[in-house]
């Protein structure tokens, strides 16, 4: 592959890489900031469930978008559309109504990212190197929540934030929201025949309608079912961990604020060097063949679990949380590459958004407003842990139902 090939490449990850970095930061600004807010669990999981409400609910229409759309415009558009969208927080923090409703519309335009991003990456990288690409790519999400946690806690002593004013953060967030936007459209192509090269994906688009696509190569598709239920429970059980850090460290474990919302952070932090390894490993060792590895990494996240459930001792209880975040986020990896394994580029937007469906609407649904409902109904956010763990016996059985179709694929 000429030296051209890899100029585009680099475009195409770092461009991706920063817009989703981006899309993360924005998405999850609210959740970061909990620690300095005046609202109790079941408000948070409110308006968290109607961003993950209306995230689960676009998803399927973006991905189908995204299957016709150029996805270079598109995400960057999201982006920005996010980004002016969500500076309205700033101005609506008593007001669990306005909350909502931003949260709603916003989550419109974060639906927009993934599946975009996934569909320029699987047109510029080959099969044998997609784990890799897919897993650095996937970091991005995991940069998003780190810098968050970063940004909170500096804008709260840069700008002398008191508790229940922190509109300052998200002024600034937008802000760079809509310039990152703008830089990664002049970064991105589309693909290779967009700068007369030749295509590198080895599938050939077949002549059929984008719902003959969908249909053939999406709802027929055992994988992608497996996918959406494990997706689901993974985003059941991760955010429900990542989400609740803020307000359980606080409350339960005795931590300052800004303690608790570096704890948001650590959850990421631990997940950026696993997804890269993990994914490295399931490509250059085990030759695209990932579920094992997703059991025992889930295996090992149920252990790490219950060690920060039970835990008072504040050095355990972060390592705890970093090792978490390093096997959940790995999973998540891992199972993004299985998506751009089963699915081809054609039809990948679509299968993206209706995988992302489940994850909002089933998974971020139960992480957000259930467990806040439950905490608030109970007195303590520990009730969250039931629900966490379940989340992850249940993709655990999902995965098993994927070594089937690994093998029959191979």
């Amino acid at each position: 592959m000429g030296k051209k090939y890899i100029k585009y490449q680099i475009g195409a990850i770092a461009g991706t890489y920063l817009l989703y970095t981006t899309y993360t930061l924005i998405r999850n600004c609210f959740a970061a900031s909990t620690a300095y807010m005046n609202l109790t669990p079941d408000q948070v999981g409110t308006v968290l469930s109607t961003l993950a409400i209306s995230y689960g609910i676009s998803r399927p229409i973006t991905g189908l978008l995204a299957d016709k759309i150029s996805p270079k415009l598109f995400t960057c558009f999201g982006l920005f559309a996010s980004a002016g969208a969500s500076i309205f927080f700033a101005f609506s923090q008593n007001s669990i109504g306005l909350l909502c409703t931003i949260s709603f519309i916003c989550g419109f335009f974060q639906s927009i990212g993934s599946p975009t991003s996934q569909k320029i990456l699987s047109v510029w990288f080959p099969k044998n190197r997609r784990g890799t690409i897919i897993g650095i790519w996937s970091t991005s999400k995991d940069m998003g929540k780190v810098l968050i946690s970063a940004l909170v806690i500096l804008s709260v002593s840069a700008f002398s934030l008191t508790k229940g004013n922190v509109s300052p953060i998200f002024i600034l967030v937008s802000i760079i929201g809509i310039l990152i936007s703008i830089i990664a459209y002049f970064i991105i192509f589309n693909n290779p025949e967009d700068v007369n090269l030749k295509k590198i994906n080895e599938h050939t688009e077949e002549n059929k309608t984008l719902l003959k696509n969908s249909k053939d190569y999406v709802l027929k598709n055992k994988a992608v079912w497996f996918l959406c239920f494990a997706g689901g429970a993974s985003y059941c059980a991760s955010v429900g961990i990542q989400t609740w850090i803020p307000m359980l460290l606080q409350q339960t474990k005795g931590f300052s604020p800004a303690d608790a919302t570096a704890g948001f952070g650590l959850f990421s932090l631990g997940a950026i060097p696993a997804v890269l390894i993990l994914c490295f490993i399931s490509d250059a060792m085990l030759k695209g063949r990932r579920v094992n590895l997703i059991l025992a990494a889930l295996v090992l996240v149920f252990a790490a679990v219950l060690v920060y459930w039970f835990s008072t001792d504040p050095t355990i209880i972060r390592v705890s949380i970093i090792t978490c975040g390093a096997l959940f986020m790995g999973v998540g990896g891992l199972g993004v590459a299985l998506t751009v394994d089963a699915v081809p580029p054609f039809a990948l937007g679509t299968a993206g958004g209706m995988i992302g469906f489940f994850e909002y609407i089933l998974g971020t649904v139960l992480a957000t407003k259930l467990i806040g409902y439950l905490a608030s109904a109970t007195g303590s956010l520990n009730i969250g842990f039931y629900v966490i763990l379940s989340a992850i016996v249940i993709e655990f059985i999902c995965f098993l139902g994927l070594k089937s179709v690994e093998k029959a694929r191979d």
